[in-house]
């Protein structure tokens, strides 16, 4: 396990070496030996049942600006290329079943699970990176230096942040977690602005003082579409209910013929 509040980068099995030796190695098994590389690598998305986080992943919804994620076959073997924005992403670890050989990275550990035998997987904590949650500059031309600031994290979670950011001059708090029109912030209880920044990551003004900072994430358009789904089921609801009262309903009577 990884110690503390960490944001990993897998490097794509499916373009390394040795994902191919092993998958090879069981041609009447591979869809499990695929199954646990995923596991292990924590990708394209099983790092969501632990609670691990991860940053530039595979894009599996088709819905994130391709300019915020690296391009399709890019990756681990031009490393250096990749580096800057793993750091500016606040990613604090990468994950690869090759070794990768960079300045950039420093040496875990490497394990080798019995389910990816004959593959392993190489742990790499990567130098320099940001942190998750920081401030960046000042606003309204204050001046501060910078002394005592401090970010509190209350409580964090897939679509919910909150903390308490504690600054002598108005700030800006950046958030690394990827900016889309969906997040909704609130700064003291009032509604407060989410900014994008270069990096395309969340900032958020707080005055000075102590402020407790809530962001959350809704994706856009959902609750609309969730009134037109209810709305539908609904009238689909009424229509089926009308058609059984009509099929239920007694036809005329018929008087019976006599003489």
């Amino acid at each position: 396990s990884l110690p503390g509040r960490q944001r990993i980068y897998t490097c794509d099995p499916q373009n390394s070496r040795a994902y191919w030796i092993g998958r090879r190695a069981r041609p009447e098994n591979h869809e499990a030996f695929t199954f646990a590389v995923g596991m292990n690598t924590l990708s394209p998305n099983f790092n969501m049942p632990l609670h691990i986080a991860t940053a530039l992943s595979e894009d599996l919804t088709s819905m994130v600006p391709l300019t915020t994620t690296p391009p399709a076959g890019s990756g681990c073997r031009s490393f250096e290329a990749l580096a800057d924005r793993l750091r500016s992403a606040a990613v604090t670890h990468v994950l690869s079943l090759d070794p990768v050989e960079s300045p950039d990275l420093q040496p875990v550990t490497v394990v080798s699970p019995v389910e990816i035998a004959p593959a392993s997987l190489y742990v790499y904590a990567l130098r320099g990176s940001r942190p998750w949650r920081s401030f960046e500059g000042l606003v309204d031309g204050s001046s501060d230096s910078g002394e005592g600031r401090t970010i509190q994290l209350g409580w964090t979670g897939t679509s919910e942040t909150r903390l308490e950011a504690r600054t002598a001059s108005p700030a800006w708090v950046v958030i690394r977690d990827g900016f889309t029109p969906g997040w909704r912030a609130w700064v003291n209880g009032s509604t407060a602005m989410v900014r994008e920044t270069e990096a395309h990551h969340c900032a958020v003004r707080v005055p000075a003082g102590s402020s407790q900072v809530v962001l959350k994430y809704d994706p856009p358009g959902l609750r609309r579409g969730l009134a037109v789904l209810l709305a539908s089921a609904f009238g689909v609801g009424a229509l089926a209910f009308s058609g059984r009262r009509r099929q239920a309903a007694p036809g005329p009577s018929v008087p019976s013929s006599t003489g």
